[in-house]
């Protein structure tokens, strides 16, 4: 960005000699379309290397304030991605995804370290059903444990901290009044699960919204 290249304010001193990142990644992926075309099924897996990352806020001991580096350390991501798509009839249907990803960073001293806000498992069920003037969607959402760093008061070191797992259900509907009007209700977060995705902000509970689409 213009500010790691250049700097801002006072107590941030920009890099000009910055380097952009860059990123060498495959995938392999399987895919397979059964009992006349109502089961979908796929597997993929994938890696990617990333070099040059850049530390954005990067504390500089020679000038006492900030700047942004690129990291020497390469971060790697790894892992495979499921799915399954399945037409029960021609009112109902369902999906059900998961992956499993193992994201490290080299840390200075050679260990490896996963990194923050990578949750190793992400999975997710949707169902939908639809009527000749209506449809519902029902949305089951899960997140596994991640870690996010912790920022104490100066001239305190940040602190790696864990992030609970945390699964939200939702529903959305749909009515279609007459031609011209149509009702939408979404409801988030339906279990009202506490959780946090940055540590130490909360994330919104329970929340209901209802809207009217017009046509004209």
């Amino acid at each position: 960005t213009f500010t790691e290249r250049f700097g801002f304010f006072t107590n941030f001193q920009g890099n000009p000699n910055l380097k952009p990142e860059t990123s060498r990644q495959w995938e392999l992926g399987l895919r397979a379309i059964l009992m006349a075309r109502r089961l979908n099924l796929a597997l993929t897996g994938f890696a990617a290397n990333l070099e040059n990352e850049i530390n954005g806020f990067a504390f500089d001991a020679a000038t006492g304030g900030f700047t942004a580096v690129n990291k020497v350390q390469d971060s790697k991501r790894q892992g495979v991605e499921a799915e399954l798509g399945w037409t029960m009839s021609d009112s109902m249907d369902m999906a059900l995804a998961y992956t499993y990803l193992d994201a490290t960073e080299e840390m200075p001293n050679g260990r490896q370290e996963d990194e923050l806000r990578r949750p190793q498992h992400i999975a997710s069920l949707t169902l939908n059903r639809s009527w000749a003037r209506a449809g519902l969607n029902l949305a089951l959402n899960h997140t596994g444990e991640q870690d996010d760093n912790y920022f104490p008061p100066y001239p305190q070191a940040s602190q790696r901290k864990a992030l609970a797992a945390y699964t939200l259900l939702s529903l959305n509907g749909i009515y279609q009044v007459n031609p011209s009007l149509k009702l939408t209700l979404r409801l988030e977060n339906l279990l009202d699960e506490s959780y946090e995705q940055v540590y130490g902000y909360a994330s919104p509970g329970f929340g209901a919204y209802l809207g009217l689409r017009v046509s004209l």
